[in-house]
C-alpha cells in the first residue's frame, strides 16, 4: 500500500537528521571569520562588503535561512556555484590532479 505524504510527515523517522534554526548573531561571526582575500561568489559582492554590512544583513539572512530550514526548501540562487579545478601536481592531462 502507498502512504500519502502526510502519513511521512506524521511519522518518526530516526534515519533522518534535524538542522537548528540559526541566529543573526551566528551569520555574523560567521561573515567576520571569511577571508577578505577569497573569490566573490554568484553575488558578486566582495567579503570586505559583506563584514562592512553584515549587521544589516544578518537579520533578514537569518529569516531566509530559517524558512528555508523549516520548509526543506531551497531557492535556485543558493543552488549555484563557480567550480574551478585547482591544479595540484603532477601531470596536466590527469584529472585526478586538479
Amino acid at each position: 500500500m502507498i502512504k500519502s505524504p502526510l502519513e511521512y510527515l506524521n511519522t518518526l523517522n530516526l534515519d533522518s537528521f534535524f538542522i537548528f534554526l540559526v541566529t543573526a548573531t551566528e551569520i555574523e561571526i560567521e561573515v567576520a571569520s571569511l577571508k577578505a582575500g577569497k573569490a566573490c561568489g554568484p553575488s558578486s559582492i566582495p567579503i570586505t562588503a559583506l563584514k562592512l554590512i553584515k549587521q544589516v544583513i544578518s537579520k533578514p539572512l537569518e529569516i531566509l535561512f530559517n524558512a528555508s530550514f523549516s520548509s526543506g526548501i531551497v531557492p535556485s540562487s543558493f543552488k549555484i556555484a563557480r567550480v574551478i579545478p585547482v591544479f595540484k601536481k603532477g601531470s596536466h592531462t590527469s584529472l585526478n590532479n586538479y
